[in-house]
């Protein structure tokens, strides 16, 4: 029909004079230098960092413990923020989709019967007419994007997918993130409670050798007092010890989408025995960075604003709307779909704003200042991003080193109460002594079972702060053609 045959000219004429009126995007410039972070610590050679660092997505690995995997696996499965965020991820992913079809033509088929009666008294003769009329015609509707107003929505859209999708990455890693840090937290409790019980258990025993020799006339009534203190004392710090084992565990049990009962397993492996931690290389990659799934939903947020700023500019703009029908209309169904029954109309109505049109302009300032402030989010976002690098570098520089002089500390600890129970028990010192040097053991062994949980929950943190290891390949994103397009 004549109608169908002129829709393709209508649709080329659209394409070519169409054009945007979105801002051009630009990566706004946060005012650092980002190849400037650096890992304190002694170079190492490519050899060294080795593909088993940490396999793309799947770094907690390193940690060696079959356990520790499908933990991480059961809260991929079952944590209810990240099923949370796939579910947004489907919803912008619908809305993008609607946002595609706005651009295409709209066609609709459809069929009526009218049937109808009429009453009519000429001559005092009263007369009845039935009528029926048919019809079926499809209906077509089409704008033209001129101002891109309907390409930058969809662009607005894609933005939102994308930056959806990257938050559902930044809650993934971040949930694994957390399960690691929780489940060394829980092992490291579990360390605590065990050494608490091994010191209890010797409290008590120093207990009955002090009362064997208070009995026997040989040390003074303080001596038993300060036994049975020590006693009492390790009685309630193993309580709170317990309570903060069960506390932990808990955490564990909801990062897992368990009902918290306290009785998550761990594994049997101590802190100490899992594998040694990789060296950090000098001189880290600055593009890792942009593998960080939050820095890279801030970007498509700025995207999406630059976007949602030219729909709103093109509605100050004439809109034109092309539509048409065609088909058949006759009161005789036996000459339905014949020639001699067949209509068609096509109509272009053009229309632009006059009245509301300061409505349209505050629209526009709206979006402006939307802009600059996503743009400033996103500012921020790098900011705190690079923060955390630094932050992670410097605490895992330094709780290596802590541990390091822990480990030493926990040796001469070891000796000084070897010659403090000697001198005890040859009378040359007071029982405070034995005390002290327990003390003091306890307490550096205490700390060091935290350092080294904290060493390796810098770790995590550092892997987090980049995005992921530093061996993995930062391959080219699906935001990529987006930010090209906007540019």
């Amino acid at each position: 029909m004549m109608f169908l045959r002129a829709i393709p000219v209508v649709i080329l004429g659209a394409v070519l004079t169409g054009c945007s009126l979105a801002p051009s995007y630009e990566r706004p410039d946060v005012g650092a230098d980002v190849a400037a972070y650096t890992a304190p610590t002694v170079e190492v050679s490519a050899a060294t960092i080795e593909s088993d660092i940490g396999a793309p997505q799947a770094w907690w690995r390193d940690f060696g413990s079959p356990e520790l995997e499908a933990l991480v696996d059961e809260a991929f499965a079952a944590n209810p923020d990240l099923t949370a965020a796939a579910a947004r991820v489907l919803e912008t992913r619908a809305q993008f989709g609607g946002q595609r079809f706005n651009q295409l033509p709209s066609a609709e088929i459809g069929g009526t019967v009218a049937r109808s009666k009429r009453n009519l008294a000429g001559f005092g003769i009263p007369r009845t007419i039935l009528s029926t009329q048919w019809d079926v015609a499809t209906q077509v509707a089409w704008e033209p994007d001129f101002w891109s107003r309907l390409s930058n929505t969809r662009k607005g859209a894609w933005a939102a997918f994308l930056a959806s999708e990257a938050n559902r990455h930044a809650v993934r890693q971040g949930l694994a993130a957390d399960v690691v840090r929780t489940w060394l937290e829980v092992k490291q409790l579990e360390e605590q409670r065990d050494l608490g019980a091994r010191t209890l258990a010797t409290y008590r025993h120093n207990e009955a050798i002090v009362l064997e020799r208070y009995a026997a006339g040989v040390r003074p009534s303080l001596d038993v007092h300060l036994a049975r203190q020590n006693v009492s004392a390790a009685d309630a710090a193993q309580a709170q010890r317990e309570l903060d084992l069960a506390n932990a565990r808990r955490g564990l049990e909801l990062l897992l989408g368990r009902y918290p009962a306290a009785t998550v397993s761990i594994g049997t492996t101590s802190l100490a025995d899992l594998p040694a931690l990789p060296p950090i290389p000098v001189g880290l990659p600055s593009d890792l960075l942009e593998r960080r799934p939050d820095v890279v939903a801030a970007e498509m947020n700025l995207i999406g604003a630059h976007a949602r700023e030219g729909a709103a500019r093109a509605e100050l703009f004439p809109r034109l709307t092309i539509s048409g029908s065609a088909g058949w209309s006759t009161p005789d169904e036996a000459q339905l779909f014949k020639d001699t029954t067949s209509v068609w109309s096509l109509v272009g109505n053009l229309a632009m704003p006059l009245l509301n049109r300061g409505a349209r302009k505050a629209a526009v300032g709206a979006a402006e200042a939307q802009r600059e402030q996503v743009r400033a989010a996103y500012v921020g976002t790098v900011l705190r991003a690079f923060r955390d690098v630094e932050t992670a570098l410097d605490t895992d520089h330094a709780q290596r080193e802590r541990r390091d002089a822990l480990q030493a500390g926990v040796r001469h600890a070891q000796r000084a109460l070897e010659v403090a129970e000697d001198r005890y028990d040859q009378g040359l010192d007071p029982y405070l002594q034995v005390l002290d040097a327990q003390r003091r053991l306890l307490q550096t062994q205490s700390d060091l079972l935290r350092t080294e949980q904290g060493w390796r929950a810098a770790r995590v943190n550092l892997i987090q702060a980049l995005g992921g290891t530093w061996d993995e390949s930062n391959d080219e994103q699906p935001a990529d053609e987006l930010v090209s397009a906007m540019q």
